[in-house]
């Protein structure tokens, strides 16, 4: 099931963070493919587009983007999360756009990493 919730107002948060001038709004099949590049062996953008399980929005576009996807043994589960960089309420903030990768096995978090972080002066991806 996928949730969308989009925050209405006239100015959003990420326009009055000042240090974040220069960050580009990402698109969700930009999210997607990087995702589907970096991780082998991921299935492609069409269908980590059925594996989204929460998607946010604000009056820029997507700030929180989750996908599931099955672990390599029973109960596992690897939950992939695009946060833009801001404050953007509601326990949602993040100084840097970023994705990270968590393990869940059997409900419970066992280990979580990054998996790429956008250089805002670069415009660019950077692996980590």
């Amino acid at each position: 099931m996928i949730h969308f919730v989009y925050v209405a107002g006239p100015e959003s948060p990420f326009t009055k963070n000042p240090e974040r001038k220069g960050e580009r709004i990402h698109e969700q099949e930009e999210i997607l493919s990087l995702i589907s590049e970096r991780v082998p062996g991921l299935p492609g953008i069409e269908e980590l587009k059925g594996k989204i399980t929460r998607e946010l929005r604000d009056v820029e576009g997507i700030y929180l983007l989750e996908l599931e996807l099955p672990g390599s043994m029973p109960g596992q589960v690897h939950e992939y999360r695009y946060m833009r960089g801001g404050n953007h309420g509601s326990q949602n903030s993040s100084a840097e756009s970023r994705i990270d990768v968590v393990l869940y096995e059997e409900g419970i978090p066992v280990i979580s990493d990054q998996l790429a972080k956008f250089n805002v002066a670069a415009q660019s991806w950077n692996n980590v």
